[in-house]
């Protein structure tokens, strides 16, 4: 999985693209596969250091996506694009 983040508070160049590992859901819950995020000003106060924010973050508080069900908990969604 790709990722940008900012690791520490300040302009624009301190944001990275890293490869993370793929994201393991607990039971009960979907991986949603991102298609589109979008980037708003509110996104930009904890590279700011305007917003308390826990460790590296991650700017586009909104996304759109696929639901990836997994387990039998989760059966009943139907998903679109994970394989």
């Amino acid at each position: 999985m790709r990722a940008v983040l900012a690791k520490d508070p300040g302009p624009p160049e301190v944001l990275s693209v890293v490869d993370l590992a793929d994201p393991e859901p607990a039971p009960g819950q979907v991986v949603v596969a991102v298609d589109v995020v979008a980037v708003s000003d509110i996104d930009t106060q904890p590279r700011a250091g305007r917003a308390r924010s826990a460790g590296a973050s991650s700017p586009g508080s909104d996304r759109v996506g696929d639901t990836c069900p997994t387990g039998p908990a989760m059966a009943a969604l139907k998903p679109e694009c994970c394989t």
